[in-house]
């Protein structure tokens, strides 16, 4: 349907757009503290939640998501990239389902533990799906990807602090006010639609490289060094004069002696 150039170019946007959403992973730390207040007013003002606990929590989200890339590589070997992308848009999904409906602080283990799960399936491996379409655009293709993931963060902080505190309302003691509480659920409904979106589309769009193709194209390119190595060893035992570099040395040498 689609030749290799134009898969690779749609293989990209899925990559940019699946980062855009993983990559919101190392932002939800700065939504603790509205958490915390919602949780304080769900459960009739309990002054037992503090943010310790819950800070405590957002570490075992990047833990994971470092931990488990290799082991997603030997699923995407299995599966395909297409189907773990899937599986990623899943795994955030069912991520921010349990925040939207859990009252209890400790499911939110579970929830960073989903989300790890869900970059570390995908962060690296449509990145070596697109290096495949680009073999010598690497650096380009790596830069791009990185740039969405990192992006990630600022825009959806960005959208959390206008739908949650758009005015900058300070804390009232150690909680929000409720009304700012309870728009952290707001928030939350619009990252699932976004998951929803992104997920589907980047799904859609990832075309998993075939490999016979990606082996051929590795020695076509050593191929062509290799031509290029012996063309130019060729040129150099046809252009070098011998007694001309002797010469050369002999009158270096002369010079340094007349020198001292």
């Amino acid at each position: 349907m689609f030749n290799n150039k134009i898969k690779g170019y749609l293989s990209l946007i899925s990559a940019v757009l699946i980062n855009l959403l993983i990559g919101n992973l190392f932002s939800f730390a700065n939504l603790i503290p509205y958490y915390q207040s919602y949780l304080h007013y769900k459960h009739n003002n309990d002054e037992e939640i503090s943010l310790m606990k819950l800070y405590f929590i957002a570490p075992i989200g990047i833990f994971v998501h470092n931990t488990f890339p290799s082991f997603m590589g030997i699923i995407d070997q299995k599966l395909g990239i297409r189907t773990l992308t899937f599986f990623a848009t899943i795994l955030l999904y069912c991520s921010q389902l349990i925040i939207y409906f859990s009252i209890e602080y400790y499911l939110l283990i579970i929830s960073y533990i989903l989300f790890g799960l869900a970059a570390s399936s995908t962060y690296f491996q449509t990145l070596r799906n697109c290096w495949k379409y680009f073999p010598k655009k690497k650096d380009l293709i790596s830069g791009i990807i990185f740039s969405s993931f990192g992006l990630s963060s600022f825009a959806f902080t960005s959208i959390a602090d206008q739908i949650i505190n758009p005015d900058n309302i300070p804390k009232e003691g150690n909680y929000y006010s409720k009304e700012i509480s309870f728009r952290f659920l707001n928030y939350i409904k619009i990252f699932i639609f976004c998951i929803i979106i992104l997920g589907s589309i980047s799904s859609i769009l990832c075309f998993p490289y075939e490999e016979e193709n990606y082996i051929n194209q590795e020695k076509n390119l050593q191929n062509i060094i290799s031509d290029e190595i012996e063309k130019s060893n060729d040129h150099l035992k046809e252009n070098f004069s011998f007694p001309l570099f002797f010469k050369i040395i002999s009158l270096l040498f002369n010079y340094i002696l007349k020198t001292k």
